[in-house]
């Protein structure tokens, strides 16, 4: 785990090519099993978007549990592997910076005398206590463009975390702060073709959940399709 994320930490070229050997032919990838070419995709859109990383286990933060309720029969041997990691990333061309501590989860599995990812899993990232204070300075600050529900998990059917109305939502024109990678939800199987199938987690008056970047503008445009030009919803609401 040290590795990979050390690795992820590379340039973008050298960061991305030794991926590929490392995850299953499908992978649960936060709550969507998708293919390892869609795992792929969304680790070089992220690349893109952020193009220098630096992330780094925290110290005796890592923990691995391996299923030996079937000891002699390797190739079903499955490991679970979780931790902390502290990241930064910045992306020169947009001025823009992000930090922060999030929970990780890998679920391995033997695969022909190796392991293969089979999961990858993370938990809401909280900042690094020395910016705990300076959420505005350390995250990106996007506008909220409708009324918009706060969710769970990156997810419509996900609990919304603000309660009931008329409190249930994030009014149009509030500030809120993207705090992490945004996600693609798989659940109506045609995931980044829809602009409205992206979810950011953001920081919102002391909460935290995810946000459908459809509704979230950054300097006019919408988050998502900042991140998806060509998915449906994008060409015909440019600068809206």
């Amino acid at each position: 785990m040290n590795e990979i994320h050390s690795k992820w930490s590379n340039t973008n070229a050298a960061g991305l090519a030794w991926l590929d050997p490392l995850y299953a032919d499908e992978v649960n990838f936060y709550g969507n099993t998708i293919s390892r070419a869609e795992v792929l995709t969304e680790k070089r859109l992220f690349t893109e978007r952020w193009p220098e990383r630096n992330y780094r286990i925290q110290p005796k933060s890592m923990n691995a549990v391996c299923d030996e309720s079937r000891p002699g029969l390797t190739q079903s041997m499955e490991c679970i592997v979780t931790g902390t990691v502290e990241w930064q990333t910045r992306s020169p061309a947009r001025n823009a910076t992000a930090s922060g501590l999030a929970g990780f989860t890998y679920v391995l599995g033997a695969s022909g005398g190796t392991f293969l990812i089979k999961g990858e899993h993370g938990s809401a990232p909280q900042p690094p206590p020395s910016t705990q204070k300076r959420d505005a300075q350390v995250h990106i600050q996007v506008q909220v463009i409708e009324d918009l529900q706060l969710r769970e998990q990156p997810d419509p059917r996900a609990r919304n975390i603000l309660g009931a109305p008329p409190d249930d939502k994030m009014p149009k024109g509030s500030q809120v702060a993207v705090i992490d990678t945004c996600r693609t939800w798989m659940g109506s199987g045609r995931g980044a073709q829809d602009a409205d199938n992206i979810w950011c987690p953001v920081l919102y008056e002391g909460h935290r959940g995810w946000a459908n970047a459809y509704y979230l503008a950054d300097h006019g445009e919408r988050v998502a399709c900042v991140m998806y030009p060509t998915a449906r919803g994008c060409a015909s609401t440019a600068g809206r």
